[in-house]
């Protein structure tokens, strides 16, 4: 799922898209579910902790809003925690 953050979170959960997905996997449509994450380190812990079936999790790191997003080290160990890859 591409551009994960607040707005598009949101809606992906209204179309019950992260519903969706592990039914794919399960009939073998797609192998395995990831997320880009394009928002704060806190949504990013929300959304996997609703739905922790998330695989891999790609963080955007722009050097320009690197002080803006608080730096990498806030987006580190979340997907860790949740066994996601990074």
């Amino acid at each position: 799922m591409h551009a994960q953050g607040t707005e598009n979170f949101e809606k992906f959960k209204r179309c019950s898209a992260y519903e969706t997905v592990p039914e794919l996997k399960a009939k073998g449509r797609i192998r395995h579910f990831g997320s880009s994450f394009h928002d704060r380190a806190g949504i990013m812990k929300q959304a996997l902790t609703g739905y922790p079936q998330v695989e891999a999790v790609q963080l955007r790191l722009n050097y320009v809003d690197y002080d803006a997003l608080t730096g990498l080290g806030a987006f580190k160990p979340i997907p860790r925690i949740f066994g996601c890859a990074v």
